[in-house]
């Protein structure tokens, strides 16, 4: 009787330390769950939040969509607009490695939303022009822009190719 008593206590015994165990572990993932949560929530507040919807490319509260036809210029503006967009306006390094990074293949010029009417260069967008990256070695006489994957940008003519690269307010 005393041996079925003490295996009876030593099994009461064993159950415990395994729920105690498994309720150790269940308060751990717990807390792991809580903290993905806290970090999903705090990048989906964030500005800089990259998300795909619906092949546009969701960055610092605007939308880029790119549209893998190499085009001229004419063609690429008008694409954009049948998107509900313009063609992209760069602001930053960091916007500029950004756009860059939406090439899956990152060796294509990317039209820029860039346009010379005199000696005057504008975003087709309004936006201020407050940051470029001209390549110097270019003289004037051109007409619009592409991103290269140099970063340094180049002027083009009516005969310039690139991909087009939309941009939109969210």
């Amino acid at each position: 009787m005393k041996r079925k008593t003490f295996l009876l206590i030593l099994a009461l015994f064993i159950v415990e330390i395994a729920s105690n165990d498994c309720q150790a572990k269940l308060e751990r993932k717990q807390k792991i769950i809580e903290g993905l949560r806290e970090q999903i929530k705090q990048s989906m507040e964030s500005n800089n939040d990259v998300t795909r919807c619906n092949d546009w490319t969701k960055y610092q509260g605007k939308s880029y969509k790119l549209i893998p036809v190499a085009t001229r210029h004419n063609e690429a503006e008008a694409a954009c607009r049948k998107e509900d967009a313009q063609l992209v306006s760069i602001h930053s390094d960091e916007e500029a490695n950004f756009v860059l990074g939406l090439d899956p293949n990152g060796d294509q010029n990317l039209h820029l939303g860039l346009s010379k009417s005199g000696d005057k260069w504008s975003w087709s967008d309004g936006t201020e022009m407050n940051y470029t990256k001209w390549d110097s070695s270019q003289g004037n006489g051109f007409k619009w822009a592409v991103l290269p994957p140099s970063k340094r940008w180049y002027k083009i003519n009516d005969d310039g190719w690139g991909q087009i690269i939309c941009k939109r307010a969210n």
